[in-house]
């Protein structure tokens, strides 16, 4: 074989390689994008637990009672929400990501 056209050969070997190693790391964002985030289970307590519970259901007095300032609020939706989308199709589509949570 000629050495001009090894040295081709070789060039276009290597472009191929990389361009596969781009699909690869491609399909596996797609993969990781469409795939449903799991939930992780916390190993908490019963005690720590109930607790938790109470609170999640004292959320909305917490939320409406007038010594709640905005700034807590806030705070508190950032426990709560992972992220919003908004999807400006057709029609207006708002979809809220909660860590596990209730919002209220």
């Amino acid at each position: 074989m000629d050495p001009d056209n090894r040295l081709v050969a070789a060039e276009l070997e290597r472009r191929w390689e990389a361009a596969l190693k781009e699909v690869r790391a491609a399909e596996e964002a797609l993969a990781r994008q469409a795939s449903p985030q799991r939930s992780t289970h916390l190993g908490i307590g019963k005690a720590l637990e109930g607790k938790v519970i109470n609170l999640a259901g004292r959320l909305p007095q917490i939320w409406n009672d007038p010594a709640t300032t905005d700034a807590r609020r806030k705070s508190l939706l950032r426990c709560l929400v992972d992220k919003v989308v908004l999807d400006r199709g057709e029609h207006d589509i708002t979809i809220v990501a909660s860590s596990g949570g209730a919002a209220p």
